[in-house]
């Protein structure tokens, strides 16, 4: 019994769509918690001191500063491993087949700037 549930979830993790079903699982929960009464948990959570200390060094902050700071850019150095890769040697490695996602990445980006920078001279205008 124990092997055969062993040998699942061995199978699983081999699997390329766990770690996003893991990841919307993830998120789904944190919407639901931060959503209902229990909001304090996740409060609670985000606010607990995280301390680093190496002899006279001591990094002490809480764990939503270590998320910002330290998981976010540790993501955002993975995707941009994961682009080289596929520019290197993956689907993108056709400039033809690069050329798609490219263009539509800068005009999303185009769209997202232009309505940011339309809703700030908005919010600055003199009525």
């Amino acid at each position: 019994m124990v092997a055969a549930a062993r040998e699942a979830i061995s199978n699983l993790m081999k699997r390329e769509t766990t770690p996003g079903i893991c990841l919307i699982f993830a998120a789904v929960l944190a919407l639901f918690i931060d959503n209902s009464p229990l909001d304090w948990i996740y409060d609670a959570l985000l606010t607990t001191p995280v301390a680093i200390q190496a002899g006279g060094l001591e990094i002490d902050k809480p764990l939503l500063l270590w998320i910002n700071d330290g998981l976010m850019a540790v993501f955002f150095f993975l995707v941009g491993l994961e682009i080289k890769r596929e520019l290197m040697t993956g689907h993108l490695s056709n400039l033809r087949q690069a050329a798609l996602p490219a263009i539509a990445g800068y005009l999303v980006l185009h769209f997202v700037a232009g309505k940011q920078i339309a809703g700030a001279r908005e919010s600055h205008a003199i009525a």
